[in-house]
């Protein structure tokens, strides 16, 4: 069986092996001064794994790069964006122009443009091949691009009644409210499928422990729901939007999130719904095709870090490899820099060759870097 193909129990610890030189493990309690600890892989293969920071600023709203072999990313050192290459060795400014107090990023899909909002609330787009801006209201809230640049977003105003779901054209204009809002924003998703044919997900708890998900899209179709066991719903769709990778929380779990897989398109929706049996959230997870999925998993997680994943400032990941055809999870790295793993990954990209995987680390605010191939 090759390395990292036994899987361990999500919630416990993975220790690289500690050997004599000349690869022979100790017997427990014979260790010595001249036995010494693995260096990590140069590539994924179920242990310990070099994880490279690509860049010694601290960065934050990372994606992947226009070409999809790099990372694109907001430098908080000099308030630029830039694009880096996937060794690290090219670094190519987006604009000369400054950013100051960046807060939040959302990309379109093909990584030109992007919606940045401030801390003052106040939202700009920029279109970076352009060299232009255009200033947005500050209602707007959530937004997310569609692959023919349109724009959805929840307006969200001092009266309740006011709130929509709403889509605009990449400039603001043409705006089509879908979906009154009222009170309940929170619990609306706004992501665009694959298929643009839904532009938000509403999670509504329908007794202890379940909710069902409605899929709202831009001509009040009637599209099938899909009950979810759990609370705090977030979806992720897969490259064809045919299948819905989920998070949901309950109390089965210790109030932590767990990860499911569910058909999402047409009357399919619903349909070969199955727990993938990882603690994990869809923040940290990146597919690489319809049947293959990778995902940061915490080594270990307190009681309730899914009602209040704020809280939880270092989780010490895990990745994982997941076959969706058969459910195969299989541990494929522990990552490693500087003799430790102490990342927290809050977002996972792959190259476009598949041949790295990319993450942001909330703990040092910098972009890593491992092999997979």
């Amino acid at each position: 069986m090759p390395p990292g193909a036994v899987l361990p129990n999500v919630n416990e610890g993975f220790n690289a092996n500690i050997v004599r030189p000349g690869g022979e493990l100790p017997l427990a309690g014979n260790i010595n001064q001249e036995e010494r600890i693995v260096q990590p892989d140069p590539v994924a293969q179920g242990g310990s794994t070099l994880a490279l920071p690509l860049h010694e600023d601290k960065v934050t709203n990372v994606t992947l790069s226009t070409d999809g072999q790099g990372v694109s990313f907001y430098n908080k050192e000099d308030n630029k964006f830039y694009t880096l290459s996937e060794d690290g060795q090219d670094m190519i400014p987006l604009s000369d122009q400054e950013f100051y107090n960046v807060q939040d990023v959302y990309w379109s899909d093909d990584k030109t443009k992007a919606i940045i909002t401030y801390p003052d609330e106040s939202k700009i787009l920029y279109d970076f091949s352009k060299r232009k801006q255009i200033t947005l209201n500050k209602e707007i809230n959530d937004p997310d691009f569609s692959r023919q640049d349109k724009v959805a977003y929840k307006y969200i105003s001092a009266e309740s009644e006011n709130n929509w779901l709403a889509v605009a054209d990449i400039d603001g204009s043409q705006v089509k409210l879908i979906e009154p809002l009222g009170d309940q924003g929170d619990f609306v998703q706004v992501s665009w499928s694959p298929t643009n044919e839904v532009v938000a997900l509403y999670s509504k708890p329908i007794g202890l422990d379940k909710s069902e998900v409605f899929f709202i899209g831009l001509h009040d179709e009637n599209f099938r729901s899909l009950v979810v066991d759990g609370s705090h719903f977030k979806g992720l769709w897969s490259p064809s939007g045919a299948k819905l990778l989920y998070h949901v929380v309950s109390g089965g779990n210790n109030y932590n999130p767990s990860l499911w897989i569910a058909d999402a398109h047409g009357d399919n929706i619903g349909r070969h719904k199955f727990n993938l049996g990882l603690s994990t959230w869809v923040d940290k997870c990146v597919f690489s095709n319809e049947t293959t999925l990778y995902c940061a998993v915490p080594r270990e997680l307190p009681e309730g870090a899914g009602l209040y994943p704020e809280i939880i400032k270092q989780t010490k990941d895990l990745i994982y490899k997941i076959n969706l055809s058969t459910g195969l999870k299989e541990l494929i790295a522990d990552p490693v820099f500087d003799g430790e793993n102490n990342f927290s990954i809050s977002s996972m990209f792959l190259s476009k060759d598949k041949k790295f995987l990319f993450f942001w680390d909330s703990i040092t605010e910098k972009v890593y870097r491992i092999q997979l191939r």
